[in-house]
C-alpha cells in the first residue's frame, strides 16, 4: 500500500513538472508568435509605404510624359471632397497650388485629369508615425522644392522629394533593411541637420538646395529614398521634448 502511494506521489510529481514545462514552452511559443507577428506588420508598413511613394514617382514620370514641364507639377489635393483643387483647404492642402499648373488639372498628380494618384489623406490614418502629438510639424505629407540628398542629380540643384517626419522607428528600421541600407549599430542613420529639413512646399519653383541631407549618414548618399534620426528641427527646436525624430524621405525627381 505504501509503495503503491509512493508511486502515485512521483506520478503526480512528474504530471506538475510536465505540465510546468508545457507551460513555459507555450508562454515562449507565444511571446515568438507576438514578436513574429509584430514584424510582419512593420514589414507590410514598410511595403505600403514604398509601394505609394514609387506609385509618386511614376505618376510624375507619367505627367512630364504627356507633355507636363517640371514647373507645372501640382501636387494639391481635395481634401474636403468638393472637387475643387485651387481652394483654401482646412487642413494645409492649399499649400500645394501651383498657379503655373493648366486649369484643366492635367498635371496633377492627384486629379483623374492628370496622374489619378491616389492621397493616403495623412501617415497617422496608416499607423506609421510614432505619436499622435500633432505638432509641428504637422500629420501631412511634405512635397519639397528647396531640400537636397547628397548624391542624387547636380549636387548644387534641389531635388522634389516626398517627406515624412516623425515616423515610427520600427518601421525606418525596416524601409532601410528592405532598401538595402546599414543601421548602424542597431539605429538609423543620424544626420545632424539643424534646419526645417522638409524646406518650402513645391508650387512650381525650386529654391536652392542648400539644405542638403546626408552630410553626416554616408549610409545615405546617393540613396534616393531612406529613413534616419534627427534630434533638431527647426534650426535647433527639439521634437517630441527633446526626443529623437525618424524622417522618411524619397526622391520624386532628381535634379
Amino acid at each position: 500500500m505504501r509503495k503503491e502511494s509512493g508511486n502515485i506521489l512521483i506520478v503526480i510529481l512528474i504530471t506538475i513538472f510536465l505540465l510546468g514545462a508545457l507551460t513555459a514552452m507555450l508562454s515562449r511559443s507565444g511571446g515568438s508568435s507576438n514578436e513574429t507577428g509584430n514584424y510582419e506588420q512593420v514589414q507590410i508598413k514598410a511595403s505600403d509605404l514604398l509601394n505609394w511613394a514609387s506609385g509618386l514617382e511614376a505618376a510624375i514620370i507619367r505627367l512630364k510624359q504627356q507633355g507636363c514641364s517640371e514647373n507645372q507639377i501640382d501636387f494639391s489635393y481635395d481634401s474636403d471632397g468638393d472637387g475643387i483643387y485651387r481652394e483654401v483647404e482646412s487642413d494645409f492642402m492649399n499649400t500645394y497650388y501651383n498657379t503655373n499648373s493648366p486649369a484643366d488639372h492635367s498635371c496633377h498628380v492627384f486629379h483623374p485629369n492628370g496622374a489619378g494618384q491616389t492621397h493616403l489623406g495623412s501617415p497617422s490614418d496608416h499607423n506609421w508615425l510614432t505619436s499622435e502629438d500633432l505638432t509641428w510639424p504637422v500629420d501631412r505629407f511634405f512635397f519639397n522644392r528647396e531640400t537636397r540628398i547628397s548624391g542624387i542629380g547636380v549636387e548644387t540643384n534641389a531635388d522634389m522629394i516626398l517627406w515624412i517626419s516623425s515616423l515610427d522607428r520600427d518601421l525606418c528600421l525596416q524601409i532601410n533593411r528592405t532598401l538595402g541600407i546599414e543601421n548602424p549599430s542597431g539605429n538609423p542613420p543620424r544626420d545632424t541637420v539643424g534646419n526645417a529639413i522638409e524646406g518650402a512646399p513645391f508650387v512650381g519653383t525650386f529654391m536652392g538646395g542648400s539644405l542638403a541631407i546626408t552630410v553626416d549618414a554616408p549610409q545615405l548618399i546617393g540613396k534616393k529614398a531612406g529613413c534616419f534620426v534627427i534630434d533638431a528641427h527647426a534650426a535647433g527646436s527639439s521634437a517630441y521634448n527633446g526626443e529623437d525624430r525618424y524622417y522618411f524621405y524619397y526622391v520624386l525627381a532628381p535634379r
